[in-house]
């Protein structure tokens, strides 16, 4: 069945408030009328319900896992004998690199200070 733009659209309008469950009360028998007896209407319908449920998965806010069953879970994992914190005396690359960061700084600020600039 063809129908004209306007009627098209109205049709579309009315099916998307039928799946959103705001359609008039008094035109939803007649709305599921159609869809008993019109399968491109009832095609129309699965598709709003699919687009409908992409949107509705691409707006929900995502879920973190917990942070402590995490860890705990992975420490779980681990072998025993690295259950254990290895202390080593060697000084990290971390360490260093935040000192060399630190003098940096300082450095620069010695020299902004001589030329007045702070």
């Amino acid at each position: 069945m063809s129908l004209l733009p306007w009627k098209r659209r109205d049709l579309q309008q009315q099916l998307s408030a039928y799946l959103d469950g705001e359609l008039d009360p008094q035109k939803v028998p007649g709305m599921g009328e159609d869809l008993v007896f019109d399968r491109d209407l009832r095609d129309t319908l699965a598709d709003y319900a699919h687009a409908d449920a992409l949107v509705s998965e691409a707006l929900a806010p995502e879920t973190l896992p917990d942070a402590r069953a995490f860890a705990d879970a992975l420490v779980e994992t681990l072998p025993i004998a690295q259950k254990k914190p290895v202390h080593s005396r060697r000084i990290k690359p971390a360490v260093w690199a935040s000192v060399g960061i630190l003098v940096t700084a300082g450095i620069t600020i010695a020299g902004l200070k001589r030329r007045g600039l702070v």
